[in-house]
Formats: structure tokens, sequence, C-alpha cells
């Protein structure tokens, strides 16, 4: 009998990014949506003062979206507030500013779905590149070395080691992710928290798959000097 598809949970913390988050939901609502399966997006507004609040508030009546708001505290918390309002088997995790590409739910929930053993411990990892108009030799540095992110170090796809576990496109079971006790809210900024976590999931049983037909575009200019001094 073959395996059914997963149910999922999209989940986004924003903070003061209306425009980037606007195309992310946009490109959420496009993706094909396996049948046997069910997509719900969670949205987690982290203090926003932008009018993120506004905007939201009139996507509700779709039906398709929860809203949560709460006084800005980080992605972490946000994220690990947004796991808990979930209902889908399985948590992938979007950044307000990467937008997924055609076809990036199906990979993630194939993967899911032909995780043979079903011990319900797989977490799968994508692909997020920078947009095509933003191309430069030192994007693709950063991006595939290790300074940023760093898939062209990634040597089995099958066993991929817990520092590559990245929030900007990442899914896992949403059972074991609370399990494992979510997100340290102690980390305030979007940095190396997703990492950590890993790394005490990967000691809790977690399996890392990656996936890069399952693609996100960054939509986040990155300069040399902002760069070197974050």
């Amino acid at each position: 009998m073959t395996a059914a598809f997963p149910s999922a949970s999209v989940v986004i913390p924003t903070f003061n990014r209306l425009t980037d988050l606007q195309r992310v939901v946009r490109a959420i609502r496009e993706q094909f949506v396996p049948e046997g399966s069910g997509l719900e997006v969670v949205v987690v507004d982290d203090g926003s003062t932008d009018g993120t609040a506004a905007w939201l508030g009139g996507q509700i009546s779709s039906g398709d979206l929860t809203v949560i708001t709460q006084d800005n505290a980080g992605p972490a918390a946000a994220r690990n507030r947004g796991a808990r309002a979930a209902s889908g088997e399985v948590l992938l995790f979007l950044g307000d500013d990467t937008e997924p590409a055609s076809g990036w739910l199906h990979a993630h929930l194939e993967e899911h779905r032909l995780d043979g053993d079903r011990k319900g411990t797989l977490g799968v990892v994508g692909y997020t590149g920078f947009p095509p108009s933003e191309d430069s030799p030192f994007l693709r540095f950063i991006n595939e070395m290790g300074a940023q992110f760093g898939y062209e170090l990634i040597e089995d796809p099958q066993a991929v080691p817990f520092n590559f576990f990245y929030t900007s496109n990442v899914s896992l079971p949403r059972g074991f992710f609370l399990d494992i006790g979510g997100f340290r809210e102690d980390f305030s900024a979007a940095a190396w928290e997703d990492i950590e976590f890993a790394h005490r999931a990967c000691a809790g049983g977690l399996r890392i798959h990656y996936r890069p037909i399952a693609r996100t575009t960054h939509h986040h200019r990155v300069r040399p000097g902002t760069f070197c001094s974050r």
C-alpha cells in the first residue's frame, strides 16, 4: 500500500516586511497540494508596525491562514508559537523573505511520504538562493561555501549534518519538533537558533535529507560590507 502524503503547516515569523510577506503568502497559495494532504499557513506577527497586522486581518476570511500576534520577541519565539498552534503533521518553516518556487511544497511532502520507516524523525532541507537579478560571485560564494549557507559542502544528501538545518526552507514532523523542545528563545535574532536546535534534535534521532528541488528565493539584499559587519 502506498504511503499517504502528510498534512502540512507552513510557519512564517514576520517583522516589518509586509511587501516580502505578501509575496511569500501568495506563492504558498499557488502551491500544488497533493491529494490526501492538507495545507495551512500560520503567520506569527512579531510586533510589526508597518501595516502587517491590518493586512493579515483582511486575509483571515480566506480560511487558509492562521494569524498570531505577539510583542516583538524574535523569530525563535515566533516560530515556537506558530508550531504549537499548527495542526499539520509536518511543519515547514520559511522566512518572511524566502519565496517558495512552484513544486516546493510537493518536494518536501514527497520526501516525508517516501521515508519508509515512518519513525517521524526526518528533517528535509531545501535550497535557498538569491534572485537572478542579484547574482554575483560574492553571493554565490556565501550561499554555496558556508559563509551564509553551504550547499556545495553537503557530501551526502541522505545524511546531512546538523549544521545545514536552515529555517529559510526546512521541514520536519511537528510532534518531533515539540518533543525536542523547539528553538531556544534566548536567541533573540535570526542567527544560529536553527543550528542549535538541530544539534539537539540530531542527538535525539533527527535525520536530515537535502532536496535541492524544493527551492526558495531569498529576497534580502546582501552587500559585502554589511555582511562582514554582521
